[in-house]
């Protein structure tokens, strides 16, 4: 991948503006931190991969690869420009705006459900 910069970090890593150089698609590479290498975070940060790479839903990033390089594992998701939170989504929104946006949202989050996935990070 081209490393172009951080996007962001969170408590397990931190995420890196990329592209990847066959397709020249852009991309967000969410990289566990050295120090969060331990056993049971590293088969979370697996799991996570493989039941997002699962699950289709236009609502939902999908992922385009999996690895590892220099011992530190990497999940590479599409990259969704100009991402923010949902509060700052929504300013400026009218009300009917903002009730579709939860909805779909919601939506996304419904079918991660029934699919059987429990999402335990859901911020606003």
């Amino acid at each position: 991948f081209e490393l172009l910069g951080e996007l962001g970090q969170g408590g397990m890593g931190f995420v890196l503006r990329a592209r990847d150089p066959e397709s020249r698609r852009p991309l967000a590479l969410k990289v566990v931190r050295g120090e969060r290498l331990r056993p049971k975070a590293l088969e979370r940060f697996r799991r996570e991969g493989q039941i997002t790479a699962s699950l289709r839903h236009p609502g939902i990033l999908r992922v385009h690869a999996a690895g590892e390089v220099d011992g530190l594992p990497y999940l590479a998701y599409e990259l969704v420009e100009g991402a923010r939170d949902f509060d700052e989504a929504c300013e400026g929104l009218e009300r009917r705006e903002k009730v579709a946006l939860l909805r779909d949202v919601a939506e996304a989050l419904g079918y991660a459900h029934s699919q059987g996935v429990v999402h335990r990070d859901v911020k606003p």
